[in-house]
């Protein structure tokens, strides 16, 4: 059994053994092609990666606004007057 699985692997003849060589390779050059496109795609990412970072970074200025300027005028009420704290009465236990 072994021996005709073995067989039936070997090509027969020399145009038979070309095609597969042909197929062979074909796969090989779709499986490099295909290996290029997701490194190329993972670079692009992180070229994207960056730019957006990069945007999100960046920030404008608010515009300055522009207010009325307030006028001082004197007040008829006396100035505050502070009070010192009585500590001593707080310190007695």
């Amino acid at each position: 059994m072994r021996r005709k699985v073995l067989e039936s692997l070997v090509p027969a003849t020399n145009r038979e053994l070309r095609a597969f060589e042909k197929r062979w390779a074909g796969r090989g050059a779709v499986r490099k092609r295909r290996r290029e496109r997701v490194r190329q795609d993972k670079s692009s990412g992180n070229r994207k990666k960056f730019l957006c970072r990069d945007e999100k970074m960046v920030h404008e200025a608010n515009p300055v606004r522009k207010h009325r300027s307030a006028g001082v005028e004197p007040s008829d009420q006396p100035l505050t007057v502070p009070k010192s704290a009585d500590v001593s009465s707080r310190l007695r236990c």
